[in-house]
Protein backbone atom coordinates (compact mmCIF):
# COMPACT_ATOMS: atom_id res chain seq x y z
CA UNK A 1 0.00 0.00 0.00
CA UNK A 2 1.40 3.32 -0.60
CA UNK A 3 1.55 6.27 1.72
CA UNK A 4 -1.20 8.40 1.46
CA UNK A 5 1.47 11.75 0.15
CA UNK A 6 3.35 9.60 -2.48
CA UNK A 7 2.14 10.61 -6.01
CA UNK A 8 4.23 8.84 -8.78
CA UNK A 9 6.89 11.79 -10.47
CA UNK A 10 4.94 14.46 -7.84
CA UNK A 11 5.82 13.96 -4.20
CA UNK A 12 6.83 11.32 -1.24
CA UNK A 13 6.37 11.61 2.52
CA UNK A 14 9.58 13.26 2.84
CA UNK A 15 9.07 16.14 0.12
CA UNK A 16 5.35 16.31 0.29
CA UNK A 17 5.52 19.79 2.20
CA UNK A 18 8.74 20.85 0.58
CA UNK A 19 7.18 22.20 -2.86
CA UNK A 20 4.45 24.52 -3.99
CA UNK A 21 1.34 24.15 -5.58
CA UNK A 22 2.88 25.44 -8.81
CA UNK A 23 5.95 23.03 -8.38
CA UNK A 24 3.19 20.31 -7.86
CA UNK A 25 1.42 21.50 -11.19
CA UNK A 26 4.75 20.81 -12.92
CA UNK A 27 5.51 17.81 -11.67
CA UNK A 28 2.26 16.56 -12.34
CA UNK A 29 2.45 17.74 -16.20
CA UNK A 30 5.68 15.88 -16.61
CA UNK A 31 4.56 12.96 -15.12
CA UNK A 32 1.43 13.08 -17.60
CA UNK A 33 3.60 13.53 -20.49
CA UNK A 34 6.27 10.68 -19.85
CA UNK A 35 3.11 8.67 -19.62
CA UNK A 36 2.25 9.89 -22.42
CA UNK A 37 4.77 8.84 -24.31
CA UNK A 38 5.53 5.35 -22.29
CA UNK A 39 2.24 4.43 -24.09
CA UNK A 40 3.44 5.44 -27.83
CA UNK A 41 6.72 3.39 -27.00
CA UNK A 42 8.78 6.50 -27.05
CA UNK A 43 11.71 8.12 -24.58
CA UNK A 44 10.22 11.25 -22.54
CA UNK A 45 13.70 12.54 -22.64
CA UNK A 46 16.84 12.04 -24.42
CA UNK A 47 18.33 11.81 -27.81
CA UNK A 48 16.09 9.30 -28.55
CA UNK A 49 13.13 12.32 -27.50
CA UNK A 50 15.28 14.79 -29.67
CA UNK A 51 14.93 13.17 -32.73
CA UNK A 52 11.13 12.12 -32.66
CA UNK A 53 10.49 15.89 -32.08
CA UNK A 54 12.31 16.63 -35.40
CA UNK A 55 11.05 13.99 -37.25
CA UNK A 56 7.00 15.19 -36.12
CA UNK A 57 8.38 18.51 -37.26
CA UNK A 58 8.94 17.25 -40.48
CA UNK A 59 5.56 14.86 -40.94
CA UNK A 60 3.76 17.92 -39.84
CA UNK A 61 5.56 20.71 -42.24
CA UNK A 62 5.21 17.97 -44.52
CA UNK A 63 1.06 17.73 -44.11
CA UNK A 64 0.69 21.48 -44.32
CA UNK A 65 2.59 21.57 -47.48
CA UNK A 66 -0.15 18.92 -48.72
CA UNK A 67 -2.93 20.99 -47.65
CA UNK A 68 -1.52 23.60 -48.78
CA UNK A 69 -1.24 21.84 -52.33
CA UNK A 70 -4.53 20.57 -52.91
CA UNK A 71 -5.92 24.07 -52.14
CA UNK A 72 -4.61 25.56 -55.31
Amino acid sequence: MQHEHFEKGVSCPRCVDKHTEEQKGRFREREKQVQLANLRGEQHVGCEADKIIEARRKEKLQRKEQQRATKK
